[in-house]
């Protein structure tokens, strides 16, 4: 695939992307979550034309909807902090869309999907990053819904698939719930194969980033160390190191 240059856009990508399917190996529908130029006090980080942009290079069913602009205003600046969806369900805030019954009607001449609205303020919303957890499909083809432990006194029991909850209070306070690692791209065995193999999460590669991370990440940073020099030099090994895991050559200029 020839190079593509980095989009002349807003652009945050998978945050205000969910593919749709009923089988996990289809390729799907695909739903893309914008924002206006600016709402009344925050611009949105997502264009439509970086949207527009992404689909033709991916091909397949593009659905385009765009966010609820007050709704950034309160800070829902992603998609993933008002909606979510896994295969054939869709778990979302009814105000997530400038025009939520419209898009849930488009991505159903598609996909038979079960949309499923949940009944909490987005102050709450955003507080407990409810719609930012993980919807995972388990082996058994089961559902369960990954959530913040923030998300455990909130009124889920009338949901269709269990709830476990996880303490992630670190990347909760930095703006990251289960839902930053929630990308999924079907792909076949023959893409799979043409993949550099070291980057593929193993046992022994979990063993080795752990290690890594114990070794080269500071237990604190305060604002005046981005100044010292000894920050660059230990990030940049910190750096040859972690491509020296991965197997993946390294050129620091």
């Amino acid at each position: 695939m020839p190079f593509t240059p980095p989009l002349p856009f807003p652009d945050e990508g998978a945050a205000n992307h969910i593919r749709f399917c009923q089988a996990f190996g289809e390729k799907g529908v695909h739903l893309y979550v914008y924002g206006v130029e600016k709402a009344d006090h925050f611009p949105a980080r997502q264009s439509k034309e970086a949207c527009e942009t992404i689909a033709r290079v991916h091909g397949g069913v593009a659905i385009f909807a765009q966010q609820n602009p007050a709704l950034i205003d309160k800070g829902v600046f992603h998609n993933d902090v008002i909606s979510c969806g896994n295969q054939d369900l869709f778990l979302y805030h009814k105000e997530a869309f400038v025009n939520t019954p419209e898009v849930i009607e488009e991505i159903q001449r598609y996909v038979p999907i079960e949309p499923i609205a949940v009944e909490i303020s987005v102050e709450k919303a955003i507080e407990t990053y409810l719609f930012n957890s993980q919807l995972l499909t388990l082996p058994d083809q089961s559902r369960l819904l990954l959530a913040p432990e923030e998300c455990r006194e909130l009124p889920l029991h009338k949901l269709p698939f269990p709830v476990d909850f996880v303490e992630i209070k670190e990347s909760m306070q930095n703006g990251g719930g289960p839902a930053c690692l929630r990308l999924a791209i079907p792909l076949t065995e023959t893409e799979i194969n043409k993949i550099h193999q070291p980057i593929f999460l193993t046992p022994s590669l979990y063993k080795e980033l752990k290690g890594w991370i114990e070794i080269h990440y500071r237990d604190h940073l305060a604002p005046e160390d981005l100044g010292d020099p000894a920050l660059l030099q230990e990030s940049q090994k910190a750096l040859e190191a972690l491509y020296n895991i991965l197997q993946i050559p390294l050129r620091i200029s």
